[in-house]
Formats: structure tokens, sequence, C-alpha cells
């Protein structure tokens, strides 16, 4: 079947009528969630900002923590402060040297209070209330938010492969303990999530997750919004790539991959199988969950394409529909 023939009504009835496999990345939590460099550089815009002063000293940076310094490093002074006008001649703010003394503890603390907001608020958006009405299926979930799991669980089974991160981090409460590691350059104490950082061939928590997934021979594959960690030419979650390959180098039947440019992955998982089977699908997960519900609803009658469209014109990609 070409990929041309994919359209997002014969999609809809594949994940309504036919046992599956879904495997989801940060794009399926796309405005419940922050993701990409916006995530990354939180706590770093909030450790500047905040912080009265800076000690001599520069931690030792685990890798997660090296990561939000290098994209940080790179930004300009007025992502940090916005409203702040400089005038000429005014000294040069060392922001990066205050980056490079950026506490682990309190940069990990401060993502985790990110990811589980939205699940501390119990927010139910239709980019996981749309999978009560898939055919049961099961959710490889790299979201360490656990907003699959809170909401999906009820309906599939749901397998978090990077761990998931305990709701009480999302409180208010939790905020203000997380300001008072800001200043604290304290150990990082171990635990068993996968925030950004490398996976491990040695991480047997993680294969044995990545079993699972195999117990029942899903009818298709709907990739959504993950692209298997890339970074530059290289994959961060390559454990799972190849577990993938050697998984599905046989499979017979179709392999969708849906995000906003999901032909570079397409390419890679399509030579990596030697399948003439895996099809591009662009588009936001969040709008086309939402649309998936009105279509339910009978809301409306036109080409779900067509809803997609006006639904970006109106609210654009990173809107979440709860009710």
């Amino acid at each position: 079947m070409s990929p041309k023939l994919i359209s997002y009504e014969f999609l809809l009835g594949q994940l309504q009528t036919r046992r599956g496999l879904y495997i989801l990345g940060a794009g399926a939590s796309t405005g419940d969630v922050p993701f990409g460099h916006d995530f990354m550089i939180g706590p770093a815009l909030d450790y500047v900002r905040e912080s009265g002063g800076f000690p001599a000293i520069i931690p030792d940076h685990p890798e997660f923590n090296r990561r939000i310094v290098d994209i940080a490093s790179r930004l300009p002074l007025s992502r940090f402060f916005p409203e702040r006008q400089l005038r000429p001649g005014t000294p040069e703010f060392p922001y990066r040297e205050i980056l490079q003394r950026l506490p682990a503890l309190y940069a990990r603390l401060f993502l985790k209070h990110s990811l589980s907001a939205a699940r501390f608020a119990r927010r139910e958006s239709d980019n996981y209330r749309a999978f009560q009405y898939f055919w049961p299926a099961t959710i490889l979930n790299y979201n360490l938010d656990g907003l699959a799991t809170e909401i999906c669980a009820r309906f599939h089974r749901v397998v978090a492969v990077h761990g998931t991160i305990e709701p009480g981090y999302g409180s208010p409460r939790a905020v203000e303990v997380i300001a008072a590691f800001r200043d604290a350059n304290l150990p990082v104490p171990p635990d068993d999530l996968l925030l950004c950082i490398p996976e491990s061939h040695e991480d047997q928590i993680l294969k044995r997750r990545l079993r699972i997934a195999c117990k029942y021979a899903p009818h298709f594959v709907a990739i959504i919004g993950y692209s298997f960690g890339k970074q530059g030419s290289a994959y961060d979650d390559y454990v799972s790539l190849c577990w993938f390959e050697s998984t599905f180098r046989r499979f017979a039947r179709d392999i969708y991959i849906l995000g906003p440019q999901p032909e570079e992955l397409q390419y890679t998982i399509a030579d990596r199988l030697k399948s003439t089977r895996v099809f591009a699908m662009p588009s936001y997960w969040n709008v086309l969950a939402h649309v998936f519900m009105n279509q339910r609803r009978k809301e409306s009658r036109r080409s779900l394409n067509y809803a997609c469209g006006e639904i970006l014109d109106k609210y654009g990609s990173l809107i979440a529909f709860r009710r």
C-alpha cells in the first residue's frame, strides 16, 4: 500500500478495531507537559534569574546537567531577562559563569516538577482520553509524566519504559521544597528514572520492560511523537532502537509514524527493517486525538485532515483539549 493511501480515517479504523502496539514519546503529551529545549532550559533560566550569587567552585556535572548547561549557554541574555533593557556600556552579566554552577539535584528536581504537574492536577486531555476508544493494546510509554498510566491503564497494558515520576513532585508544596535546593550542591540520589540521559545495554530493568511488549503480537505499530531520543546523528534510546529492529525485522504488518516531521524516522525504520509497510503520517497528536474524539461524537462530517487543519489554524500546535 502506498503511503499516500493512508488517511486519518483509515488509521482511526485500525486503532478502533485492531490490537496495536503504541510507542509514545514527548509529542503524545503536547499541551500537557513541556518538551524539547523549552523543557531542558527551565531550571537554567530559573537558576540564573533567582541566584543571588554563585560559588567559586564549579561542580562535576552528571550527563543530564551537562546537556542543560550546554543548551542554555548558547542562549542570548535576553532569554533569561526578556524585560531587561541593556544600555550601551552596561557590564556584561556573567550568566554563562553562573550556569556552570547549576546544582544537579536542583535541576533534576525542577525537571521532575515540570513533568509531574499535569498528573498532580489530574488534567485529562484528549491526548490520552482518545485511547479509551481504541482496541485494547500495549502502550510503551517513554514519557515520565505518568499520564498514559493514569488515564489509559484502565483499557490497555501500559509499560513505563523509562520509569514514572511520582505525582507529588508536581504539587505547589514541592515547588517550595525544590527552591530550597537551588543553591545546595548535594549529590543526586539514585532512582530508576531515565531522565535526559542515554540508555544502557547494562540496564536490565529497561530490557525487562521492553520484553513485555513482545508478549502479544500486534496487528500494527503506531509510533507517536517519538524519535528514539535522536540527538544529532545519534540516538539516546539506542537500546530501544536495537530492540525494535530485532523484534520487528520480519513484521509483515503496518507501522505508522505520527509526528510533525515523521519522514526521517520513517526512512530509518524502513531501512533497518527492510520493510515497505512503514508509513509517515504528518500530524500533531494532540490535534489528531481531539479530532478522533469529535469524530466519535459526530461533531463534524468533514474529512479528518480538514478538521485538523481548522484546529491548527485556530489554536496552533500546542493546544491541549481538556474536558
